[in-house]
């Protein structure tokens, strides 16, 4: 008998389980309305439309130097780091075969011939 009450139960809470498992959940809140189209800006308000004249792109800041002229001191790898130029590139242009063989008041050309 106490056999028979036990498999009761258990059958009993077993079918509890099932009923709670396919109950659906909360239901999904309603999705927010859509928003409305924000209004014209009054005439005052509204941007000005941009030119229609083509800008001319900005001058350099400083003009870009043509020559140097050795000071005591310079090295040739300084003059071009200074300038911004590859030293090959400076040795070449100034026909310079040995780097450490430039004269104070030489004139070196910055700019390719």
């Amino acid at each position: 008998m106490q056999r028979v009450i036990g498999i009761v139960i258990a059958a009993s809470l077993i079918a509890s389980c099932a009923e709670q498992a396919t109950t659906p959940a909360r239901p999904e809140p309603p999705a927010p309305p859509p928003r409305a189209a924000p209004a014209p800006l009054p005439e005052a308000r509204r941007p000005e439309a941009a030119p229609s004249v083509p800008v001319p792109p900005p001058a350099p800041a400083v003009a870009q130097e043509t020559t140097y002229t050795v000071k005591k001191g310079d090295t040739l790898a300084r003059i071009a780091k200074d300038h911004n130029v590859a030293l090959r590139d400076l040795a070449e242009w100034n026909q310079i075969k040995d780097a450490r063989r430039i004269k104070i008041g030489q004139q070196l050309r910055l700019t390719p011939p």
